[in-house]
Order: structure tokens, then sequence, then C-alpha cells
């Protein structure tokens, strides 16, 4: 007769003889974890540094500037763990660095075809930005404008010029533009 149990009783056994009933008990005893437990640690720990690595290098990359490897190591790290609150911070910064760089493109190539005449491929591009993100194209205006109030504050009239024609191209009715440019 034997019996198993999880308790740690491997074996129970009765014996009948001339001298009497003998008993007999297996018992195994296991210090530390149970398998599954420790494979489950193992597994947590395994997603811990995973999650760290593709975060950290995500956030060096960042840093650096370069958002499209960047941004991808983040979504690796929130596969890991979704609910990360910096995780899904620094992904929207990600974002809207892209953002703002797309725009920053469009806008220069918008300028480029103005500056060679091309007015109606320029004006299609600033509404292209305007429809993106209607403040980017706000904060570059302002941020061409004080540039141009500087370059015209050193003597440099011609770039001031130049930046003060884009701000207007973008705005026909900024006051602020329309008096450096006279």
């Amino acid at each position: 007769f034997s019996i198993e149990e999880d308790a740690g009783i491997d074996a129970y056994g009765i014996g009948f003889h001339s001298l009497g009933i003998t008993h007999r008990v297996g018992l195994t005893v296991r210090f530390g974890l149970l398998l599954s437990e420790t494979e489950k640690w193992l597994k947590e720990k395994e997603k811990e540094v995973n999650f760290k690595t593709y975060y950290s290098r995500g956030v060096k990359l960042f840093n650096e500037s370069n958002y499209k490897d960047a941004k991808e190591d983040i979504v690796e790290a929130l596969k890991i763990n979704p609910e990360n609150k910096e995780a899904k911070n620094i992904l929207n910064q990600i974002e809207s660095k892209e953002k703002i760089s797309q725009t920053r493109i469009i806008l220069e190539h918008g300028f480029e075809d103005f500056e060679s005449g091309k007015e109606s491929e320029a004006k299609e591009k600033v509404e292209q930005v305007r429809k993106i993100d209607s403040e980017i194209i706000n904060k570059i205006e302002e941020e061409y404008l004080k540039k141009a109030e500087e370059l015209n504050a050193d003597g440099k009239y011609t770039e001031s010029k130049k930046l003060v024609a884009r701000v207007l191209f973008i705005n026909p009715d900024n006051i602020q533009a329309k008096e450096l440019y006279k």
C-alpha cells in the first residue's frame, strides 16, 4: 500500500511479518522554491531585464535625437510592460519630436518652392503642415521672427529679410513682421 502527496510524503508502506507490523515512510524535503516557482521568478526577472534594456537604450537614443530607433526600443519595452508611465511618456515625446521634425522638413520644402517662384506648391505645403499641427507652424513663425530680429540688430539685413519674408508667407497678417520688413 502506497500514498503520494504534495506535502512531501513520497511513500507509506506497511508490512506484516512474524515479529509484528512494520511501518515504512519515505519523505522528500525540498529547500528553496519549487521548480515552477523558480521558472516563474526567472521569467519575471528576464522580463524586467529586457524591459530595462529596451527602455534605457530607447532613452539614450532619444537623448541623441535618434527618434526612429528610440521609438522602436520604447515600443518593445512597452510590449513587455504596457502600463509603464515613464515609457509611455518617452513615447509621447518621441512622437511629438517626430511630428515637429516632419513638419519642419515639409515647411522647408515649401520655403524652397516659395523662393523659387512656385507659390501655389509652397502654399500647399504650408497648409499640409497646418493640418498636421497648427501649433507647430505658429512656433516656427515665432522662432523665425525672433531670429530675424536678432539678425536685423546685428546688421545682417539680407538674412533677416529672408526670414521675415518666410514669416509673412506663413502669416501675411503678422504685424510685427510687417514692421520689421519695412
